[in-house]
Formats: C-alpha cells, sequence, structure tokens
C-alpha cells in the first residue's frame, strides 16, 4: 500500500513538472504539436509543404539579407520564373566563417540573438547568430526524435554532448530549478572514456533517465558499446545519431 502511494506521489510529480516545463516553453511544445501533426500528412502533402516552405525561406534570404541578395543575382537573372533551389549557388562554410554579419536580415535586432557554434567535427567549427525561436523549433525537432525511441514529454533525458563550447557550468539556484523542470541533465562526453561507460550504472543512476542521447564523435565505438550498456538498464531508451542518418533505440531493445 505505501509503495502504491510512493508510485501515486512519483507520477504526480512528474505531472506537476511537466505542466510547469509546458508552461515555461509555451512556444517549443505549440512548435512540437505542428511537428506531430506533420507525421500525419500524405506524402504529397508533405512535399507541397517541404517545398512552400523552402520557396518562402528563399525569397526571405534574397528579398531581406544583404549576403544572399548579392549572392542570388545571377540566379534570379536567368530564372524567369523565381528561384528555384537547384539554381542557387552553393554556400560554403568560408563563407559563413567570413560573411556573419552580412547574413542577418534588414533591421534584426541584435540583441535578441545568440551567437551558436557547431560541433567542429571537420577540424573547423563555425559560428552562427540564431535567435530564441530557431532554439525552441530546435529542441521541439529534438523531443519529436526522443518521442520515435520511446521517451514521453515529462520524462527525464539524459544527454552525453561532446562540444565543450556547449556545455555551461555553475550551480546558481536558478540554474538547478531551470534543471528540475526540465528533467534534463546535460554531461560533458568528454569527461568519462568508453572504459568508464561499462560502469554504466555510475552516471545515470543519479539521474534515472527514461531516454539517453550520444553521438558518435562522443566515442568512436558507441554502436558496439550501445549493447553492453542496455543490459545493464533494460527500461531505458536511448537516441543514437550517427551521421548521415539518425537512428533510434527503443525501449529496452
Amino acid at each position: 500500500q505505501c509503495l502504491g502511494r510512493d508510485a501515486g506521489a512519483i507520477r504526480m510529480i512528474h505531472r506537476v513538472k511537466h505542466l510547469l516545463h509546458r508552461n515555461r516553453h509555451r512556444e517549443r511544445y505549440a512548435l512540437l504539436d505542428g511537428l506531430l501533426h506533420n507525421q500525419t500528412l500524405t506524402r504529397e502533402q508533405l512535399l507541397g509543404k517541404q517545398q512552400n516552405d523552402l520557396s518562402a525561406i528563399i525569397e526571405h534570404a534574397y528579398t531581406n539579407v544583404p549576403y544572399y541578395r548579392k549572392k542570388y543575382a545571377q540566379a534570379v537573372r536567368n530564372e524567369a520564373n523565381g528561384l528555384a533551389v537547384g539554381s542557387l549557388p552553393i554556400l560554403h562554410k568560408d563563407e559563413v566563417i567570413q560573411h556573419r554579419d552580412e547574413m542577418l536580415a534588414r533591421g534584426i535586432d541584435r540583441s535578441r540573438l545568440r551567437i551558436g557554434n557547431t560541433g567542429g567535427s571537420t577540424g573547423k567549427p563555425v559560428s552562427f547568430y540564431y535567435d530564441a525561436y530557431k532554439g525552441e523549433l530546435m529542441r521541439a525537432g529534438m523531443c519529436r526524435s526522443y518521442m520515435g525511441s520511446g521517451w514521453q514529454p515529462g520524462q527525464k533525458i539524459l544527454n552525453f554532448w561532446g562540444a565543450r563550447q556547449d556545455i555551461k557550468g555553475g550551480s546558481s539556484f536558478r540554474k538547478m530549478v531551470n534543471d528540475a523542470i526540465a528533467a534534463e541533465k546535460t554531461i560533458a562526453a568528454y569527461e568519462y572514456t568508453e572504459a568508464q561507460l561499462h560502469d554504466w550504472p555510475a552516471p545515470s543512476d543519479r539521474t534515472s533517465p527514461s531516454c539517453c542521447k550520444a553521438m558518435p564523435r562522443s566515442w568512436p565505438n558507441l554502436p558496439d558499446m550501445l549493447s553492453t550498456i542496455r543490459s545493464t538498464s533494460p527500461t531505458r531508451c536511448w537516441a543514437y545519431s550517427p551521421p548521415p542518418k539518425c537512428c533510434m533505440a527503443g525501449r529496452g531493445s
């Protein structure tokens, strides 16, 4: 009877935390609802939506961004019926590095922008501007991918992250409250060796996650390690993202 009450209390705490998280990130969950709706579209509807969205992005870039207006000028002259993605010149990494500020839209409020960084897996990390909307859309997409592994919003997530610049330290009260509501913990993957992961319960039991995410740049032998790790935590699910495609390990698999 006591165990039943404890389990009920834990479920209630999870529901409250989930509601708090939804209230704090309303835009993220609205975007998630939209992404989940996209999965109900027919192939023809989805392809049409993708083409319309892409055309709108290209039109916005050409109309509002000085660098793209100059870069796409020749393509516009050659295309009587507007810009087609196949006619656009390729954008190279060095251009993003050299012309980052020119890639901002006219009239943008820079105080609302943040600097993001790629992981640098090719040896040359790239920094770029992004806003809060982009961050929320990215996190909504991550939530959808976690759901493909068996995770549900409100359940705990443990991330093994390899990009040092993305790992934020500190132990402020606000950060602790945010982490508690988010039910999400990010661990610096470079602090763990492959040998240490064979003692898997040590890092995970502190958070008891429902879903864990790791990427191969953190540990090159991650695919081989997963079978060993899963055997020690069979009720958890793993999200594993090998390039160039993403694979999801389902709950209990």
